[in-house]
């Protein structure tokens, strides 16, 4: 049995099966982490649901975190939004609307996985260097469980989950903000404050200012080695012992990436034209 991690998959369908050829996968022997952004930018979002969807139901083991996008996708489902920033397109939507059941087993995943035998914490986006081991666990439970209540109650509650604002977990004066200030620690920051005062608008390499630097830079009061992915500009690199990065930039034209949880090593497909299609056109910005 060997267990893999693997980044971002932004529905790179075709690169995520020559990976899994790659790692020799068999599903009754090896175990596989996804850190989420499952959709968004590749050109086939529903193959890559449908497969995973059809692994998850095999292979209890199977472990997928909620990423931004697929998020965004949730809160698009069950409305009322517009899909302002174009992020999910017309088409995607429509195919993955109709598909019984997509969105509710999306919405059942989990925000944050921590596996105690391997002293493990996996994430989309990180951990913010405030928090404990103990907190990000009961933030992300809580956000979990709001996830997976009727939909009608859902609906209700998304539009307040949405935001950039307050900027930091000691500015939260309500559950609500704190259910906010959870999403965006746990599936959207790069570059924070040592306080946790985040900025959500960087996604280079370049600090948004003198106070910020890339959240995983800062000393953590998690002792558990962090695996995430979110953050393509990385190239899979944060120079630190104990974090790995795992978005090697597929949807923009580069890498799709899984790593060997026992010993760290990195297997590596190329992405191709016809599977990175929005990326290829946008390969001047980071997802």
């Amino acid at each position: 049995m060997t267990d893999y991690v693997i980044g971002d998959v932004h529905g790179c369908y075709a690169s995520l099966c020559r990976l899994l050829e790659r790692i020799a996968y068999h599903p009754r022997k090896d175990n596989l982490w996804f850190t989420g952004d499952l959709i968004g930018r590749g050109p086939q979002p529903l193959r890559v649901l449908k497969r995973l969807r059809e692994m998850h139901a095999e292979n209890a083991r199977l472990v997928i975190v909620l990423g931004n996008h697929d998020l965004h996708l949730i809160a698009l489902a069950l409305g009322p939004f517009e899909d302002s920033k174009r992020r999910t397109n017309d088409r995607t939507l429509n195919a993955v609307f109709k598909e019984d059941g997509l969105i509710d087993w999306l919405r059942h995943l989990p925000l944050l996985h921590y596996d105690a035998r391997r002293q493990m914490v996996l994430t989309h986006a990180g951990i913010p260097p405030i928090w404990t081991l103990a907190v990000a666990c009961d933030q992300a439970n809580k956000m979990e469980a709001m996830l997976r209540q009727p939909r009608n109650t859902l609906r209700r509650i998304l539009p307040q989950l949405y935001g950039d604002q307050p900027n930091s977990w000691q500015a939260c004066q309500t559950a609500v903000e704190r259910s906010r200030m959870t999403i965006n620690y746990l599936t959207r920051m790069r570059f924070c404050t040592a306080q946790g005062e985040l900025d959500l608008q960087a996604s280079g390499l370049t600090p948004p200012g003198e106070r910020f630097a890339p959240w995983f830079t800062y000393p953590s009061k998690i002792k558990a080695h962090q695996i995430f992915g979110h953050w393509a500009a990385l190239k899979g690199q944060t120079g630190r012992s104990g974090f790995w990065n795992m978005d090697y930039g597929c949807a923009w034209g580069r890498f799709l990436g899984a790593r060997r949880l026992d010993d760290g090593k990195v297997y590596l497909v190329a992405a191709t034209e016809n599977q990175t299609g929005q990326g290829l056109r946008a390969k001047s910005q980071v997802g």
